[in-house]
């Protein structure tokens, strides 16, 4: 989770402040802010506003992209090993309700994911539900690739993209995903509970997983809302969530999200690329395992840890002020443009001290 920039959390402050004076919100109020943040994640994928939605989380997207893709018994899902239980739990109840097959990717040992992937499309893959990189350790997938070989077999192509979008350059022209969802609250800097949703045309008439008044043609006609319509709003925005006008959450992602294009996503990424190549060496140093370059997304990688690995590590680097997660087997190494190499040289000599088991050290 990104800390919140200075400028987004006063523009939330802001926005919470009108429901203070709610009679000085007005109609349009409840469209502006949320067309602008579509026209801005658009940009950063790359496609139409009309192709994006706006949700509260990714399991809210995976949850639509699941209730719009028809499958058979004889069909099959395809997942990876260690994924987020959020982009699980949709997958293995929609094989559950329809009979399908849910089959589970392997972490490979002697291959890359996009191989060990690449494998298991066949005749009867129906839908591959798949990250940019893996969130346990940075791996990388080269998603249009695979993206390739799915449609040879009509098959759909699901991203969760909470790990890298709006650090890791995406183009939705080059990957053309079915469905794209990322939750905003990581690479993207948005607060906690937003999220954006792209549809691709194909299945922009599909069926939304809640019926609220604002997707609906004519919403913005608030003296006739109660000239009920049959038809959406206009591409993705019938899968927008209910009360998506969030007036303290938009303003901020809106921030966000603009940040993010001012800087730019390759800067971006070229500036955490280096700092995670001079973290990975340091672990190399010590004798940490580490994923290789070419293997890794360049915003963050896993140290592999050793059995020895004290159980309360990340509580040990927190009484030092260091903060840093543990995602399966591995440490997670995720600075960002605000971090420096001083910051990653802190850490090492952090863990240099750390009490290990057996009274291991690095």
């Amino acid at each position: 989770m990104s800390p919140m920039l200075k400028n987004a959390l006063e523009a939330g402050i802001e926005g919470l402040k009108l429901k203070t004076r709610p009679w000085s919100i007005q109609s349009h109020d409840f469209f502006s802010v949320t067309e602008e943040v579509r026209s801005l994640a658009a940009n950063i994928i790359n496609c139409d506003p009309h192709d994006i939605a706006l949700i509260p989380s990714a399991s809210y997207g995976l949850a639509t992209a699941a209730s719009n893709l028809s499958i058979a018994d004889t069909e099959q899902i395809i997942v990876l090993e260690e994924e987020f239980p959020s982009n699980f739990y949709v997958w293995q109840e929609l094989s559950k309700v329809s009979g399908a097959s849910l089959i589970t990717v392997p972490r490979p040992t002697n291959s890359s994911w996009t191989e060990a992937i690449i494998c298991m499309i066949n005749q009867n893959t129906k839908i591959a539900v798949l990250p940019h990189c893996h969130w346990t350790d940075g791996s990388l997938i080269d998603l249009e690739l695979i993206g390739k070989h799915l449609r040879k077999h009509d098959a759909a192509l699901v991203v969760d993209a909470t790990q890298s979008l709006g650090t890791m350059p995406f183009d939705v022209t080059r990957v053309q995903p079915d469905f794209l969802i990322s939750a905003c609250y990581k690479w993207l800097l948005g607060p906690y509970s937003t999220g954006l949703l792209y549809v691709s045309q194909k299945y922009q008439q599909g069926t939304p997983i809640e019926f609220n008044w604002i997707n609906r043609a004519n919403a913005h006609d608030f003296r006739h809302l109660t000239s009920y319509q049959t038809s959406y709003a206009e591409g993705a925005r019938r899968y927008d969530v209910g009360e998506r006008a969030n007036f303290a959450l938009l303003p901020a992602l809106m921030v966000g999200l603009q940040q993010i294009i001012e800087w730019g996503i390759e800067s971006i990424y070229e500036t955490i690329s280096h700092l995670t190549n001079v973290a990975a060496q340091q672990a190399e140093i010590r004798g940490l395992a580490v994923t290789k370059k070419e293997a890794r997304a360049g915003h963050f990688f896993g140290i592999q840890l050793p059995s020895n690995t004290p159980d309360n590590l990340t509580r040990q680097l927190s009484e030092q002020n260091i903060f840093i997660s543990i995602r399966g087997n591995s440490l997670r190494i995720t600075p960002h443009v605000y971090n420096s190499e001083q910051d990653l040289e802190i850490l090492f000599k952090a863990l240099d001290r750390i009490k290990w088991k057996h009274d291991f050290r690095l």
